[in-house]
């Protein structure tokens, strides 16, 4: 978002106009690929920057038109102000974000404003309130991704107040954190980087993914990163704690960090030894600890 942001202001200076391409890359699959994509795309999309985009979801390619089509939708009718071009806490004394369900829940001191409003004038922590009167968890994500990203990518907001009303409420608290992750605002559970599917694949990349996860999703402190070759793979897992990456057909390599640890394991081992390396490292705990 900063990236595009301080792209365009630099083909302003410079008299340049060129059409503006959005994607990110490396969302991953399920809920989590759709947020990161609704956020980042959206967000842009509704401040009138963007002429082409791609949803680039660790899923099936024809998964990702539909996303594509409704975030578009969305971004218009949430349009906004251009952003910042730098990341800037709004309050940092409020500490990390929280999540409230009601308006008893906001702290004292705190002030509530609506997501469709300008931002307040105000030194005071700030708890964003979006409403959404539908009862479709799919489109719920995505609409509420694109109404209440800037707000987190900002640094703008302090907590959320998401109400829906015709929806399990588990579910509304439950993607109201994965917002949070999203958007690198407050980590809860374990943070999966996985690049969509392309000709350079050489494994299953879902499920890959899928057993990645069942075998370290309870290790909430980590991000771990899924790619599926080492030409892309290691610069869009840059900020992964550990790298599982295709070498080739029926091979992986294993990273920590930028460092490849193990190169062309058998990918038939490559899940076993990925744990083994975060064992080794001193970054495993045991699952209920």
């Amino acid at each position: 978002v900063y990236t595009v942001r301080q792209l365009v202001q630099a083909m302003d200076a410079e008299d340049m106009h060129y059409p503006l391409h959005l994607g990110v890359t490396e969302a991953g699959a399920g809920e989590d690929g759709r947020i990161k994509s609704a956020v980042g795309i959206g967000t842009l999309l509704a401040e009138g920057l963007g002429d082409t985009i791609r949803v680039s979801l660790s899923e099936a390619p024809e998964a990702e038109i539909p996303v594509a089509k409704r975030s578009v939708e969305l971004a218009g009718r949430y349009p906004a102000e251009a952003g910042p071009l730098h990341y800037s806490r709004r309050h940092p004394d409020a500490g990390q974000p929280v999540v409230v369900t009601s308006a008893a829940e906001i702290p004292d001191g705190w002030t509530m404003v609506e997501a469709e409003q300008t931002i307040p004038d105000s030194p005071q922590p700030l708890v964003v309130h979006w409403r959404y009167s539908g009862g479709d968890l799919a489109d719920f994500i995505l609409e509420a991704s694109v109404a209440l990203g800037r707000w987190l990518l900002d640094g703008i907001a302090d907590g959320l107040w998401i109400e829906a009303p015709n929806l399990d409420p588990a579910a509304v608290e439950r993607y109201s954190y994965d917002l949070l992750q999203a958007t690198r605002a407050r980590m809860s559970k374990t943070e999966y980087i996985s690049c969509p599917t392309c000709g350079r694949t050489l494994f299953d990349m879902p499920a890959t993914l899928a057993r990645i996860k069942e075998a370290t999703a309870h290790l909430s402190h980590l991000k771990i990163g899924v790619m599926g070759c080492v030409v892309n793979g290691p610069g869009e897992m840059a900020d992964a704690d550990y790298g599982y990456v295709g070498a080739g057909r029926g091979s992986v390599s294993l990273y920590k960090g930028q460092i490849c640890i193990e190169k062309n394991i058998p990918e038939a081992e490559a899940v076993n030894r990925l744990v083994a390396l975060i064992k080794d490292s001193g970054d495993w705990v045991e699952p209920g600890c």
